[in-house]
């Protein structure tokens, strides 16, 4: 199962992965690369979506490849492109082929989640596309966490290639109605983590990084909530 939490022991009543400055979401960067073999009920299109392949893609939904199937996992095409190479132009083309943005995994994950799980292919546009096709800003998986919460982790660490993009993002689903008070199966709120993850950094870069993203939480969003 994707998404899930590297965790399963609690200390201090903080998640062990918070205490051990590991990234609870490792896994999911493990998706793209692994055999579909070892992926029960991948399709040609899966593959293809999550290597960014956009002419397979096209060759396979001009096939009548059905791009709502889902695996062993319920990942559909549309997750693996959005966590995948090249997602916005994945995306657009499975959107353009029907496929539904808002289907959830086993564990009640979304394609949104898997755009705003932080990788070197994150992109902000990436999410606008999904969110302006219905994709739900504000649900909830089994653990609790929802998109801005994906899109937070880690985020004091960034690269600093990276950290603008994940700014856009967040700037983005605040801007979308994402709320900041839902607590995860912690009782841990966006902010929360944020804050946590402050404790756990002394540089003045990433104390600066801090008050720019805590900044956008609190703000009021500028949309009502979709969900």
């Amino acid at each position: 199962t994707r998404f899930r939490n590297v965790t399963g022991v609690q200390t201090c009543a903080l998640p062990i992965y918070i205490l051990l400055g590991l990234n609870q979401r490792s896994e999911l960067l493990k998706v793209w690369e692994s055999d579909a073999s070892l992926r029960p009920g991948r399709t040609q299109i899966m593959t293809a979506a999550a290597r960014g392949n956009v002419s397979e893609v096209e060759r396979l939904i001009a096939a009548r490849a059905d791009v709502n199937a889902i695996d062993g996992s319920g990942w559909t095409s549309l997750m693996y492109a959005s966590g995948g190479f090249k997602p916005k132009e994945t995306i657009m083309k499975l959107l353009g082929a029907g496929v539904d943005p808002k289907a959830r995994t086993t564990m009640g994950q979304t394609a949104l989640m898997a755009a705003a799980t932080p990788s070197i292919y994150t992109s902000a546009d990436a999410l606008r596309l999904l969110i302006d096709a219905g994709a739900e800003v504000n649900a909830i998986d089994k653990n609790g966490q929802t998109s801005i919460g994906f899109a937070l982790d880690r985020i004091l660490d960034a690269s600093e290639y990276d950290f603008p993009e994940r700014v856009e993002m967040i700037r983005l689903l605040r801007s979308r109605g994402a709320r900041t008070d839902l607590p995860d199966s912690y009782g841990l709120t966006a902010l929360d983590r944020l804050d946590i993850e402050r404790q756990q950094v002394t540089t003045p870069v990433a104390i600066q990084r801090y008050e720019v993203i805590r900044k956008i939480l609190t703000a009021e969003s500028s949309s009502p909530s979709r969900n």
